[in-house]
């Protein structure tokens, strides 16, 4: 069991709101010294065996809908680091099957990927021939480091150490004036007050913390990366993220993306459907008030 929060290190904390406890004896606590929200976990969890299973199975989807949704928004992120920088090394940490790397043209791109799931790793050698790195990074340089962009989407909240893997990571391998881009679910976004314990992106028990804008700046400013931008919306996990808090809220007690692809059934596809036009506009105008499901921030390492 984790004693501290992930954040700040402190053991003064919290329950965080009225929020029950959730599966594999996971609860919410939030740190009364910083404020950020963290799991607490009292069960012993084989994590090796939970990421073989169940929605991180890995899956060819290539051409399929969800995956020409999940292309469509990478290319918007792609699309902003190209206005950012002129190309140069860039390094995916957190790199999956590499469908966010293979959308950069390796003529004025330098592409490495870090990926510790051995299954995921393969795929994008195989089918994107991309570089990637499957060891566990501790510290040091990856590969020859001096990257121009260094990428993490969906990574910290895996980690249960954050703050001290990120800070090696930028101060080993990110040039000065390189670009940082971080995506993280927020846990102040709309769909997360709607859904509570039900929460697409609480996720337990792999998601050890829970960021808040404040935590994420807080986090930057102790790496010396100035935010540029940021931006609240995602395709796939803000608005699946919002039809499952409006679902849960109708008695839907199943995880909608393992559902879909498992357990795809003519009832859920329905209940779904039903939900998806009420999803888009609450997600829409979460968004625009930055509530949305996520947060993505692009910044400058001022090394």
């Amino acid at each position: 069991m984790n004693k501290r929060c992930n954040h700040c290190l402190s053991e003064d904390y919290q329950p965080f709101r009225d929020y029950k406890p959730l599966d594999f004896g996971v609860s919410l606590v939030q740190c009364n010294n910083c404020g950020h929200v963290f799991s607490l976990i009292q069960e012993s969890i084989d994590y090796d065996e939970f990421y073989s299973q169940g929605k991180y199975v890995l899956q060819d989807n290539r051409g399929s809908f969800f995956d020409k949704i999940i292309g469509l928004n990478n290319s918007l992120i792609v699309k902003k680091i190209r206005t950012e920088t002129d190309g140069g090394r860039l390094l995916d940490f957190g790199s999956g099957k590499g469908q966010f790397l293979s959308l950069f043209d390796s003529a004025f791109w330098d592409l490495t990927g870090v990926e510790t799931s051995i299954p995921r790793a393969r795929f994008a050698s195989e089918h994107y021939g991309l570089n990637i790195y499957s060891e566990f990074y501790e510290s040091g340089v990856i590969g020859e480091g001096r990257y121009n962009v260094i990428t993490l989407f969906h990574v910290l909240e895996h980690l249960t150490e954050p703050k001290a893997l990120l800070k090696k990571l930028i101060t080993g391998n990110l040039k000065a004036g390189g670009l940082v881009v971080l995506e993280v679910p927020l846990i102040e976004s709309w769909q997360s007050q709607i859904a509570k314990d039900r929460w697409m992106h609480l996720d337990p028990p792999i998601h050890f913390s829970h960021y808040s804008k404040m935590i994420i700046d807080d986090l930057l400013l102790g790496l010396a990366i100035t935010p540029i931008r940021y931006s609240y919306f995602s395709l796939p996990l803000g608005m699946l993220g919002m039809c499952q808090a409006l679902m849960s809220r109708l008695g839907y007690k199943g995880l909608l993306i393992e559902d879909l692809k498992f357990n795809r059934t003519f009832r859920l596809l329905g209940a779904l459907l039903l939900t998806l036009p009420f999803a888009v506009f609450l997600e829409s105008l979460a968004v625009i008030f930055k509530k949305g499901g996520i947060i993505r921030v692009y910044g400058r390492y001022n090394h």
